[in-house]
């Protein structure tokens, strides 16, 4: 069922920093991620313009020959703005769109499975399926039938930023991207709503660039990401909801406390209780006791 993500509230940051892409010829490459029937990828952007095209790329694999997927955002030619999955040469065109200068984090999921279909003569079809699903924010928007099929080729490398199809050309990304994920299995709802709140799900990584200053690949596997273009690295956070240890923080922080946030809990709890050690507290409880 779709729900409306743009009432969502923005309190706290995520990030240190960013890929800036000017969409014209910038993007980051990634060699050497292992992904196959099914996988999940995810980013937090924020998109200056629509392309004057077709597309703008955001993350795909896709070759010479059309096979493969990518996420991409409408350009002028189509509509401006709805998000557009492909999957070789056709690709489904969603009902919500990315809305210019705000950030937001996408996820898309994908699946594909082999379903073995009786012909009543003693024979049987094995028919491929495949599905899309998209997320905004945590919450998901859309989805594409499971009659689809989808390839993945692991010697094409993975684009961040910018996507090629042979028939459309290139559609590259004119804003700021971070936090780019990819996983080697379907995440749940309640995991990619999880991601989206930063406690970040570790399970199934197997690539993640922050773009906090570099494209280096911080989930362990050292799957680094090479710039092209004109592609440069700028400070500045991107919005998401708080979480409830955000809210903490900044209780804590409003009331002078600094530190992390175990340091600032036990500076207030001895201020509250003037109670500063294990010692103070075991004296006092034998006093209570008393």
């Amino acid at each position: 069922m779709k729900q409306s993500y743009w009432d969502k509230k923005y309190s706290a940051s995520v990030g240190g920093g960013s890929l800036a892409l000017d969409g014209d010829g910038d993007y980051v490459t990634v060699n050497g991620i292992d992904i196959q029937d099914e996988f999940t990828v995810e980013a937090t952007f924020f998109l200056e313009s629509y392309d004057e095209g077709l597309y703008s790329g955001v993350i795909s694999r896709i070759d010479s020959s059309m096979d493969g997927w990518g996420l991409a955002i409408v350009g002028k030619n189509y509509g401006e703005g709805n998000f557009d999955l492909y999957y070789g040469l056709n690709s489904v065109v969603t009902e919500e769109k990315m809305n210019l200068n705000e950030w937001h984090t996408v996820t898309m999921t994908a699946s594909k499975w082999i379903e073995t279909v009786d012909n009543g003569d003693d024979t049987t079809t094995d028919v491929p399926h495949g599905k899309f699903e998209l997320f905004v924010d945590g919450v998901m928007v859309d989805y594409t039938p499971d009659s689809m099929d989808w390839s993945n080729n692991n010697v094409i490398p993975i684009r961040i930023g910018g996507m090629y199809h042979s028939l459309y050309l290139n559609g590259y990304m004119h804003g700021k991207i971070q936090d780019v994920r990819i996983y080697n299995r379907v995440l749940t709802e309640q995991e990619i709503e999880s991601n989206y709140e930063g406690n970040v799900v570790r399970d199934g990584l197997v690539g993640e660039w922050l773009m906090n200053g570099n494209a280096i690949d911080t989930s362990g596997l050292n799957n680094n990401g090479t710039l092209h273009g004109d592609a440069y690295f700028v400070e500045g956070q991107s919005p998401r909801p708080m979480t409830n240890q955000d809210k903490e923080v900044f209780a804590l922080r409003s009331m002078g406390f600094d530190g992390t946030l175990n340091d600032m809990r036990r500076a207030f709890y001895q201020k509250r209780t003037g109670i500063s050690s294990l010692g103070d507290a075991i004296a006092a409880n034998k006093n209570t006791e008393e």
